[in-house]
C-alpha cells in the first residue's frame, strides 16, 4: 500500500461513508501529509481493527476517528512510548473517543488504567498481555455500562478489594493466564465484590492465591 506523494491516497477519498475498517499486517510506505488526508476521509467511521506496526503512527498524529464505537488494536509496542516520552500511551488511544462502546487491546505496554477507566459508555473491553501488575480498588468505578470484561495475560499479580466496584451492569467476566508458580495471583477479599448482575464468570490457566477461605460468599 502506497501513501507516498504520488501514491494512491486519493482512490479512498470516495470512502467517506466506510462504516468498518480492518488492517491486517498491511506494508506500507507514505510520507505523513498522504497518510493523514488518508484516514480524514473517514469520517463515519465507526469499527477499526489494526493488527501491526501502522497502529502506532495512526494513534501517535490523532488519526482516530472521533465517532469511534469499536477499537480493536493488537500489535501496540513501545514504539509508541519511544516516540512521544510518554509514561502513560493510553492517552492517545482514548483521547476524545467519548462515543466508543468496544475497546480491545493486545500486546501493549502499559501500567496506567485512569484513560481507559474514563470511557464511561465502554460495553465491552478486553486487554491481553497488558503491564499491570495490580488491579487496585475502583479501577473499573466509572465504567458503568460495561456488560463483558476480559483480562489475558501473566504480569497482574494482585487484584485488591473492591476492584471491579462500579461495574453495575456486568454480566460476563473471563480472566486466563495470570500469575505465575513464584508469583501467583493475589486475591484479595472482596475482589469481586459489586458484581451482582454477573451471569458468567470464567477463570482459566490462573495461579491463584486465595487470602481468605470465604472469598466466594460474597457471590452467595
Amino acid at each position: 500500500m502506497d501513501f507516498g506523494k504520488n501514491g494512491n491516497g486519493n482512490r479512498f477519498k470516495a470512502l467517506s461513508t466506510l462504516r468498518q475498517l480492518k488492517i491486517n499486517y498491511c506494508s506500507y510506505k507514505y510520507d505523513n501529509n498522504s497518510i493523514i488526508d488518508f484516514f480524514l476521509n473517514f469520517i463515519n467511521l465507526e469499527y477499526l481493527c489494526i493488527y501491526n506496526h501502522f497502529g502506532p503512527f495512526i494513534i501517535n498524529h490523532f488519526l482516530l476517528p472521533r465517532n469511534l464505537k469499536g477499537f480493536f488494536l493488537s500489535g501496540y509496542y513501545n514504539i509508541v512510548k519511544k516516540l512521544n516520552n510518554l509514561k502513560r500511551p493510553t492517552e492517545l488511544i482514548v483521547s476524545e473517543l467519548v462515543h466508543l462502546r468496544f475497546l480491545k487491546i493486545a500486546l501493549w505496554d502499559n501500567d496506567d488504567m485512569d484513560e481507559i477507566g474514563r470511557l464511561e459508555n465502554l460495553e465491552f473491553l478486553e486487554l491481553a498481555g497488558p503491564k499491570i501488575n495490580v488491579l487496585k480498588e475502583g479501577t473499573f468505578k466509572n465504567l458503568k455500562r460495561l456488560e463483558t470484561l476480559r483480562i489475558y495475560g501473566f504480569r497482574v499479580e494482585k487484584i485488591e478489594e473492591n476492584a471491579f466496584c462500579g461495574l453495575d451492569k456486568l454480566v460476563v467476566f473471563e480472566m486466563a493466564n495470570l500469575g505465575r508458580e513464584n508469583s501467583p495471583l493475589r486475591l484479595e477479599s472482596n475482589a469481586f465484590k459489586g458484581l451482582s448482575y454477573l451471569q458468567t464468570m470464567s477463570i482459566r490457566n490462573c495461579t491463584v492465591l486465595l487470602v481468605s477461605e470465604d472469598f466466594f460468599d460474597m457471590f452467595l
